[in-house]
């Protein structure tokens, strides 16, 4: 006999507020069954189909009643569904069924349960930016796309593809923006350390500097030390200055990586995707290989050590050495020059001490038009107006001249943010008059 298949295909939809199920009705008889229901509302729908032949079956159920399909059926074949309802919405099914014979029969079972999951998980709720759920993010995280990975946990984890950048935007095109837009090339390094800070909060000591110089800075660059010593509370403070940058300032992280393998690539993906900086520090001494893993981030920028601001960085920073092309000259130089020809993106920057103003001047030359790191103005002592002229590229840009203490412990009062807040305008002030003698003013 052609039709001696009998099977059974089950489905249930729930449906609560505004969500959507689909359900699968009740097929009993020989042949395929296929069925789906769509119900808006709160209630459960239950359609039950018997007979053979093909039957197409639509209509409209509203609350709690019955729902009976009509259609075409050809062959001897009975339609007939019951839906109860726990609110008011509607309810469409459609069903059919062919007498193909068992071994089909049974195909079309595995065929209609598929069908009905398939549309159930379209009608998922989506985001571009999943959460986790075993944490409620913080503010912070919520500015980030982050997830806690857990209660006590370090942070941080961003869902979003480059939550900070906008598309196509690179690190360079972001910092001359930013400095454009505040007319500056100061960046002021977020370095806070409880035992001189006028208020315990680290976060919001962080807070209250970026909402008081925030229209003064090109740049900030949170020093990462500072919240490591902290530990996983620090972290969250961390978590929670970036939180607080505005997102057209970019976000130096200064962590003077490099490592071989993996690690290097650990430590890449910490910076740029975990935390969301636009740039880090990194530490050449172990070659290339060792930085690439940053290198091949395009839209990130890395600020390559050569000649530091500390006093101890001529141990080894000064000495002659033989280069590549057999020239003999001082071992920054070398690393300048090497880090250069690493620059294929476009994403290479040197760091350079203001403390060492010849030493700029000569990093400058190697660098061209790439960006240079300058620390070492204020407690330092360095050089501000020999920073800016050995500094800044042939246009008078491209210097990042960077100022923590002198600007976040400006005072060590109630008024430390309005402290800060002169302080970086006076830096400000000072560099841009520096740029207008050189002829390279803000137009």
């Amino acid at each position: 006999m052609k039709y001696a298949g009998v099977g059974v295909s089950v489905g249930v939809g729930l449906g609560v507020g505004v969500a959507v199920a689909v359900g699968v009705g009740v097929f009993v008889g020989s042949g395929v069954g296929v069925g789906i229901g769509v119900h808006v509302g709160a209630g459960v729908g239950v359609g039950v189909q018997v007979g053979t032949g093909v039957h197409v079956g639509t209509g409209v159920h509203v609350g709690g009643g019955v729902f009976v399909g009509s259609g075409v059926g050809v062959g001897a074949g009975v339609a007939v569904g019951a839906s109860v309802g726990g609110g008011a919405g509607v309810s469409v099914g459609a069903g059919g069924a062919v007498a193909v014979g068992s071994a089909e029969h049974a195909a079309s079972r595995t065929a209609s349960a598929a069908a009905a999951a398939i549309i159930f998980i379209s009608f998922l709720p989506s985001s571009s930016c999943a959460r986790l759920p075993d944490a409620e993010p913080s503010a912070g995280a919520a500015r980030l796309g982050y997830n806690m990975r857990g209660a006590g946990n370090p942070p941080l984890r961003p869902r979003c593809a480059s939550a900070r950048l906008a598309p196509m935007q690179t690190f360079l095109e972001r910092l001359d923006a930013a400095a454009q837009r505040n007319r500056s090339l100061l960046c002021v390094g977020l370095d806070p350390w409880p035992p001189t800070m006028p208020i315990a909060d680290v976060a919001a000591f962080n807070r209250a500097i970026i909402a008081a110089t925030s229209g003064i800075v090109c740049a900030y660059k949170p020093q990462w030390a500072f919240y490591e010593a902290e530990g996983v509370a620090g972290l969250r403070a961390l978590e929670a200055t970036i939180e607080a940058i505005p997102h057209e300032i970019p976000i130096i992280l200064d962590v003077k990586r490099g490592d071989l393998g993996n690690t290097s690539v650990a430590y890449a993906k910490a910076a740029f995707e975990t935390w969301g900086a636009d740039a880090v520090t990194v530490n050449p001494y172990q070659g290339r290989d060792s930085l690439q893993p940053f290198l091949a981030y395009g839209d990130k920028g890395i600020f390559v050590l050569t000649r530091t601001s500390n006093p101890g960085g001529v141990d080894f920073q000064a000495l002659p050495v033989r280069g590549t092309d057999g020239e003999e000259r001082p071992l920054y130089e070398e690393v300048a020059r090497q880090a250069m020809t690493w620059n294929d993106l476009g994403n290479v920057g040197l760091v350079t001490g203001a403390t060492a103003p010849e030493e700029l001047a000569r990093v400058r030359r190697i660098a061209g038009e790439a960006p240079i790191l300058i620390p070492g103005v204020g407690a330092q002592g360095g050089d501000l107006e020999g920073a800016v002229r050995n500094g800044a590229d042939a246009n008078g840009r491209r210097a990042i001249i960077t100022a923590a203490r002198s600007v976040l412990y400006a005072s060590r009062g109630s008024d430390f943010a309005e402290a800060a807040r002169a302080e970086a305008a006076r830096l400000r002030g000072a560099i841009n008059a520096e740029l207008e003698r050189m002829g390279k003013g803000w137009r």
